[in-house]
């Protein structure tokens, strides 16, 4: 194998970006992949075009630093359609996981409109489990509820 093959660094090892592609296959085919079970046992699989490294790296090019590969819908196919570089705060955000809200026409996880609305962290998800509504939750200001001594 020759050394300056696309998916080898100049040191021989390989780039980051084979390495990814490489974890999405084994993720998706390989059952004795410790991810396997929320992967290719969920149905998830991977577009005709990256059955190739190359055709991976040619929709994707090589990832920017500080971010990995994200699926925008965790329900479907590793894709160009379906992927992007996203941060690690984006990803934690396109969880299955997550609890998403819609307050005021938008959607975003429940960390995502504490960061918004300037709460503390896990203050939304005490006052919904408390029974308040998402109005509620999403529009007392934190001030007034610890002076309340509630929160």
């Amino acid at each position: 194998m020759a050394k300056n093959k696309v998916y080898l660094r100049p040191d021989g090892r390989h780039t980051r970006a084979y390495n990814i592609w490489r974890g999405i296959r084994q993720r998706c085919h390989n059952p004795e992949c410790r991810d396997y079970p929320a992967y290719g046992a969920r149905g998830i699989t991977i577009c005709h075009q990256w059955a190739t490294f190359e055709g991976f790296l040619a929709d994707m090019g090589e990832p920017p630093e500080g971010v990995s590969l994200d699926r925008c819908d965790n329900d479907k196919e590793y894709s160009k359609g379906n992927c992007r570089w996203a941060t690690p705060l984006q990803q934690n955000n396109n969880m299955r996981s997550n609890r998403n809200i819609l307050f005021d026409g938008e959607i975003h996880s429940i960390s995502e409109w504490e960061r918004f609305r300037g709460f503390k962290r896990t203050t939304v998800l005490a006052r919904l489990k408390r029974g308040w509504n998402i109005d509620q939750a999403l529009t007392v200001p934190g001030e007034e509820y610890h002076r309340r001594g509630r929160d």
